[in-house]
């Protein structure tokens, strides 16, 4: 059973996954907002910050218009890609920013950067990739559309109170994460996975995805136990079929579902 504690500074209540329009708007629910300082004009707004000790686990939940009557047919793309894919474009903005610079999130969706719905298979026409820097007490928001580099955001992390966290307490929540070589799942594994899940809950197929790769590290409080692990978080349509399942992005096993 996954611990429910994570070393990280600010609580997660529900992260709210939007693709609408084209745009991917990615929106952390809790203090503090990172003070964003954008590199260049950006394509969608962040604000994402770290975790606290005692807090609930990550869960994803896709916001959209609700379905009509009428569905319209979800629409195949050659311009979607794999996070995994997709990641070597991020990876060089982020080592170009910062030599330390590590992956802790990754999100995406099924909404097309021109409005419409492309299929639940695990490709995404738009992805964020979030780079922390310890020595930079920063964060780096690197968005990808249609398989290129779109944009970048930095952003200082700070607690509550908008101040810069201190570099040992940065540590503790960032230092000793997995590296990249950890990461073996693709989005497109995961997903597979999920909605085979989700065909067998509901007996219908998925119209409304969410997709998001954590790597950070939890706590058990009555062990003392520190265990890092990279997973993905897949979410549904909360509102018709509300479904969300966790899946380890080393392993591909199944760690949570409903």
């Amino acid at each position: 059973m996954m611990p429910a504690l994570s070393l990280n500074r600010a609580p997660i209540c529900l992260l709210a996954v939007a693709l609408l329009l084209g745009s991917l708007g990615m929106q952390g629910c809790t203090p503090p907002v990172a003070k964003a300082t954008p590199t260049s004009v950006p394509a969608a707004r962040v604000s994402s910050t770290p975790q606290t000790a005692g807090t609930a686990k990550p869960t994803a939940t896709l916001v959209g218009p609700r379905p009509s009557a009428t569905l319209r047919p979800l629409q195949p793309t050659t311009k979607a890609c794999s996070a995994l894919q997709c990641l070597p474009i991020a990876l060089k903005q982020a080592q170009a920013w910062q030599a330390d610079a590590v992956l802790t999130t990754v999100i995406g969706g099924n909404t097309a950067v021109d409005g419409s719905r492309l299929v639940c298979d695990g490709k995404a026409e738009t992805w964020s990739y979030k780079f922390v820097s310890i020595s930079a007490g920063k964060d780096l928001t690197v968005f990808i559309e249609q398989g290129a580099f779109k944009t970048q955001m930095e952003s200082e992390i700070t607690d509550y109170a908008g101040k810069p966290f201190p570099k040992a307490d940065l540590e503790k929540m960032y230092a000793g994460l997995l590296p990249l070589s950890a990461w073996k799942v693709d989005s497109t594994q995961a997903v597979e996975t999920t909605n085979e899940l989700f065909r067998a809950k509901y007996n219908v197929e998925p119209r409304m995805i969410g997709m998001i790769l954590w790597n950070t590290k939890w706590a058990d409080l009555l062990s003392g136990n520190v265990t890092p692990w990279v997973r993905w978080v897949i979410s549904y349509d909360p509102e018709r079929y509300p479904f969300q399942a966790t899946v380890d992005a080393g392993s591909g096993e199944v760690k949570e579902r409903p």
